[in-house]
């Protein structure tokens, strides 16, 4: 990727996340529902499954995806995935570290949340591909219907497609997912905020 000299719009900033993502399935031959532990084998990561702290699902060390052993649902779980490989492809394309780190270089927290939105979203495209997200908005409209129904039909996480239907709406729109609370970490309320996924709590999160 081009080094990124200007301000990037949301658009511009969705379309070099989603070259991004384009540039590796080519390099890396992922093909359109390649899952994260074949994605892992072909980019020369190793995947593990391990206990992690509360509140994070995975994470990338050195050449390694680690994903919390605890996560059970499958679409979580390669998004969890798909979201360490994000990492890995930022950091060795970077352009994008570049661009945020001289624009947020005195707000560690504001540059760590927009490298993770990043990955959400990178791991999303993955999943579920602009292009697929698009036809379909055009077939049915930005409709409560488009919501699930390609998440039922591509195997996916509802946070994957409903950051995609966000960002892949022809106007600015927000996406709210939302589920009643309860004891375990995989049933609490969520919502999808202008395509970035957020616990209510603000802390990044997931909904299934």
């Amino acid at each position: 990727m081009d080094a990124l000299d200007a301000w990037l719009t949301p658009r511009m900033l969705d379309e070099k996340i989603r070259v991004l993502v384009a540039d590796a399935r080519r390099r890396h031959d992922l093909p359109d529902g390649c899952t994260g532990a074949n994605a892992c084998a072909r980019l020369g990561l190793r995947l593990r499954r391990a206990p992690l702290p509360a509140g994070i699902d995975g994470l990338l060390a050195d050449d390694c995806v680690v994903v919390d052993a605890a996560l059970t649902l499958q679409a979580r779980v390669e998004f969890s995935i798909y979201h360490e490989i994000m990492h890995h492809l930022i950091e060795e394309d970077g352009a994008l570290i570049e661009y945020y780190t001289a624009r947020l270089r005195r707000d560690e927290r504001a540059y760590r949340a927009a490298i993770e939105r990043c990955c959400q979203q990178g791991a999303a495209e993955f999943l579920l591909p602009q292009e697929r997200v698009r036809a379909a908005i055009a077939a049915d409209g930005v409709t409560p219907q488009v919501v699930g129904l390609l998440a039922d039909q591509a195997g996916v996480s509802l946070a994957a497609e409903a950051i995609q239907v966000a960002h892949g709406a022809p106007v600015e729109c927000y996406v709210v997912l939302c589920r009643a609370a309860s004891d375990g970490p995989e049933r609490q309320g969520h919502l999808v905020l202008g395509g970035w996924v957020t616990r209510a709590s603000a802390a990044l999160g997931w909904a299934a």
